[in-house]
């Protein structure tokens, strides 16, 4: 196989040295207790670390599903570039642009997939979605084939999608995928401020399944296009 490209992202920052590279208390993490969502505003980051149960950093959770992925290209003889260059760092998101934008001036044909997962400050918010640029680009043609296998392998979760532009992606102006000259599309995989979704993405069978229901996105756009 060889027809695209795949440039892989996992948002945010990774461990270095037993840190988390992402400093923010919200949004980029969450801290349970007895199955509740801890509030970061009522404690310190301090007491957080230590008072927990079940405790998610979003970007660790990335980066594994994207090695994931990556793996299973290897295994497959699928081509793709790790934008983050096997880095822990929380690399700029200019400079994952920069990159992707590189890699594809000098090898064309290339696609461009950010990997997350959600969050709210209401532990109720749950279920996957995929993202584009407003209006119709060539991304919103590689969206649904993302989604579709996340709906399949996810069917007791919520797929939050808005088909008002007749297309279950969607849309905001990320700036990965607003600066990228490439079809570009990012996958919000559940909630990790929700217990259930966060124990899911805390489990090495879970983040298999994302990883797997990327890939067979990947797979089918290989073989057949977009």
């Amino acid at each position: 196989m060889g027809k695209y490209i795949f440039l892989l992202d996992s948002g945010h920052g990774g461990m270095v040295d037993g840190k988390y590279q992402t400093s923010t208390k919200w949004w980029k993490r969450a801290y349970f207790k007895d199955g509740k969502l801890l509030n970061p505003d009522e404690h310190t980051l301090e007491w957080l670390e230590i008072n927990n149960d079940l405790k998610y950093y979003e970007g660790v959770g990335n980066r594994d599903i994207v090695k994931r992925v990556m793996r299973l290209c290897d295994i497959h003889s699928i081509k793709y570039y790790d934008i983050l260059e096997g880095s822990e760092l929380d690399v700029s998101l200019s400079t994952r642009v920069r990159r992707a934008n590189t890699y594809y001036k000098n090898s064309k044909n290339c696609i461009y997939l950010s990997v997350h997962s959600n969050a709210f400050t209401k532990e109720s918010a749950q279920g996957f979605s995929v993202y584009t640029t407003p209006g119709f680009t060539n991304s919103d043609k590689i969206a649904p084939i993302i989604f579709k296998e996340m709906v399949i392998e996810f069917a007791d979760h919520k797929p939050r999608k808005d088909e008002v532009d007749g297309d279950v992606d969607k849309e905001a102006n990320f700036y990965v995928l607003k600066h990228t000259s490439m079809p570009a599309i990012l996958s919000e995989n559940l909630f990790y401020t929700n217990y259930r979704e966060c124990k899911i993405l805390s489990s090495e069978e879970g983040r298999q399944r994302i990883a797997e229901a990327h890939f067979k996105g990947i797979i089918y756009i290989e073989k057949n296009g977009y």
